[in-house]
């Protein structure tokens, strides 16, 4: 069965931009410089729909062995993933109070396009990179927003692991949270990652509401992280030399009629052939099974990245594994 195109940058765009005047009106001059632009970048960026979370491999176990292999395919590219609400959110309520999104973008772009936006790559960046932006859907609103926070990840980026201090420029409120939410352990692998100030007057605001500006970047940077883990996932799985690519053609009839009516249209867009990868051995954790240890509970072991040589890599299928068991692929790419 051929996947369907989730067009989330084509209603994305019309929110965003007619949103400016508004903004602009009310002074927030920089936060609508900052959406125009984005709206400009999101008709140019190449679409990619991901599987449910935006997950294609673990990342909590990587190392900077791969750290070559975090880079875009393109100088702009939009990931859309859908997110059902069936994941556990944040706890404690206070400034860390998450709200429902069940449709994301990570909109991704090269710092080399600094010269045509501007407002979406700040200065200051100590080496190239690319920039993560969170565009995402408002259940309770309806409506699509901005993140006013995104992340900067640079070329080759380290790994600092939980238990550890972060990399400069890593948000140490962030990594205290997340510890405390269980959501970040002390071995967690994360990538270096530097938080960019895109819309000034909205963390502003935040500031007022949480009292200090500290506690506003601290929540404020959370808001991206799930988009910044499905960039780098899908920086690693898109170089693996055994993924390809299926087009999704744009609908000519739909978008004769939206592009008369002054309206964006749907676009072409892209889903990763991750079916020629072959799925993981049926063991885990060292444990073979061979009568001589206990074997591990079937469990699914996650989508991971292999180096197969200096400048190759190769992306292993999620697989159900356990005792007694072959591994069989339980987890199926599809939209």
């Amino acid at each position: 069965m051929s996947p369907t195109a989730l067009n989330y940058s084509t209603t994305a765009i019309e929110e965003l931009e007619a949103r400016v005047p508004g903004l602009r009106g009310n002074g927030f001059t920089t936060t609508a410089a900052v959406h125009e632009q984005l709206g400009q970048l999101l008709r140019e960026a190449v679409k990619f729909n991901l599987p449910e979370h935006g997950e294609l491999v673990a990342l909590e176990n990587s190392t900077d062995s791969f750290s070559e292999f975090i880079r875009l395919p393109f100088d702009a590219v939009a990931l859309e993933a859908p997110f059902p609400q069936d994941k556990e959110v944040y706890a404690g309520g206070g400034a860390f109070q998450e709200t429902a999104s069940s449709r994301r973008i990570a909109a991704c772009w090269s710092s080399s396009l600094a010269e045509r936006y501007p407002a979406l790559c700040p200065t200051g960046m100590s080496r190239p990179g690319f920039f993560v932006a969170s565009v995402y859907y408002h259940d309770d609103a309806k409506r699509w927003l901005v993140a006013p926070l995104a992340s900067f990840i640079p070329l080759n980026p380290g790994i600092w692991r939980g238990a550890e201090e972060p990399l400069p420029g890593s948000d140490q409120l962030e990594r205290e949270f997340l510890l405390s939410q269980g959501r970040l352990k002390p071995t967690t692998a994360t990538y270096e990652c530097q938080t960019v100030n895109l819309c000034p007057e909205m963390v502003a605001l935040m500031a007022q509401e949480t009292g200090s500006m500290e506690q506003a970047i601290a929540r404020l940077s959370i808001d991206v992280r799930d988009e910044a883990s499905t960039a780098l996932g899908f920086c690693l799985t898109v170089n693996a030399s055994n993924v390809g690519r299926v087009r999704m053609p744009a609908p000519d009839k739909l978008n004769k009629k939206r592009i008369k009516n002054g309206r964006p249209p749907f676009y072409e867009s892209w889903v990763l052939d991750l079916m020629k990868a072959p799925a993981g051995p049926a063991r885990a954790g060292g444990y073979e099974i061979d009568g001589q240890r206990n074997p591990p509970r079937q469990h699914l072991r996650r989508g991971h990245i292999r180096r197969l040589a200096p400048d190759r890599i190769t992306f292993v299928r999620p697989t159900t594994i356990g005792a007694g068991l072959r591994g069989v692929v339980d987890k199926v790419y599809r939209l």
